[in-house]
């Protein structure tokens, strides 16, 4: 059953504040949080925040998250952006606005050889490239059903 068809034109403005809404409100919140930080240091910030500095310990790129805030992926890139010690500036996040200092960095050990890394990306590259070809195809021709003759 169809409920509802879009033409390839604007959303009408009804329609548009469904998806726009939230993420207007969230950089509403993030500018009125913004505004109230007073503070320069973790713990002046903190204090001002009426909130506790939080530690997360085994940060990774593969996997952005915050235990305890979730998917935070511009957190986390920011993180990683850091010197070992230093402090970043105020960072609009997914769910808060954040303050992040890098206390320690341990670098991953090395692989002895990449070669089954490249072998995952290659087979990964392949696969693509087969669907990408095939739904090509597909939408090039022009395809017939004719079972009822054969039925």
């Amino acid at each position: 059953m169809l409920s509802a068809s879009n033409k390839k034109e604007l959303m009408s403005t009804e329609k548009a504040s469904v998806t726009a809404l939230p993420e207007i409100r969230k950089e509403k919140k993030a500018a009125l949080i913004r505004a109230r930080i007073s503070g320069t240091t973790l713990e002046e910030i903190a204090a001002s925040e009426n909130q506790s500095i939080k530690t997360a310990v085994a940060i990774n790129m593969k996997s952005p998250t915050l235990s305890g805030a979730g998917r935070e992926p511009k957190v986390i890139g920011t993180a990683f952006g850091l010197e070992e010690g230093q402090t970043s500036k105020l960072i609009d996040g997914v769910l808060g606005v954040y303050v992040v200092q890098t206390t320690k960095i341990t670098p991953a050990d090395a692989l002895p050889s990449y070669q089954a890394a490249a072998n995952r990306v290659g087979t990964a590259k392949a696969n693509a490239i087969n669907t990408v070809l095939y739904n090509a195809l597909k939408n090039a021709y022009v395809i017939e059903y004719n079972i009822t003759s054969f039925y």
